[in-house]
């Protein structure tokens, strides 16, 4: 497991990010990325939410060893509620965007909201920059993978996430996870 582990909150109708610590008391109780963003769902998502509303939030996450040595590539797992089944939904997207996630200084992203107008999320070295994207077409996928990406992202009006750090991800125990 990695030290100083961090999640943001993305308001992406206000453009406005709050980022806090992965505490070591939620690491001990939802093991794993996938278990800190049901938490995470859970906690920011409204009760009642609709599968399509901008209410609706999105989970972008990278596994605990995503970016290191053991796992340098790992997957990326988006989490929010489907507009298949109404339940949680995850979806995987293998690459090395979980590694970079990591490496710009995140864990999590929490995307609440709706941005005005289409957006590209830069992420660098800690920070969370909100840039408005002109002249992108919709490109049609019917891949499952790509599915929960385009309606989640898409409904959340962004077109792109890009990563790009220098965060050195210090491992507690090298020896223990190999």
């Amino acid at each position: 497991m990695t030290t100083d582990r961090r999640i943001a909150l993305v308001d992406l109708s206000r453009c406005e990010v709050e980022t806090f610590p992965i505490s070591m008391d939620l690491e001990q109780r939802f093991l794993g990325g996938s278990g800190v963003a049901t938490y995470l769902f859970c906690r920011h998502a409204p009760k009642t939410v609709e599968p399509d509303s901008a209410d609706n939030i999105l989970i972008v996450s990278a596994g605990y060893l995503s970016g290191t040595l053991s796992a340098p590539l790992g997957a990326a797992v988006l989490t929010s509620k489907s507009a298949d089944t109404g339940l949680l939904e995850r979806v995987c997207a293998n690459g090395p965007f979980a590694g970079q996630l990591r490496r710009a200084g995140f864990e999590h992203l929490v995307l609440k909201g709706q941005a005005k107008n289409k957006t590209c999320l830069l992420i660098q070295d800690g920070r969370i920059e909100f840039n408005e994207v002109r002249g992108v077409k919709d490109k049609n996928s019917s891949d499952q993978q790509t599915a929960l990406t385009k309606e989640g992202l898409a409904a959340k009006n962004i077109v792109a996430l890009a990563c790009d750090g220098t965060v050195a991800l210090e491992v507690k125990d090298p020896e223990g996870i190999i």
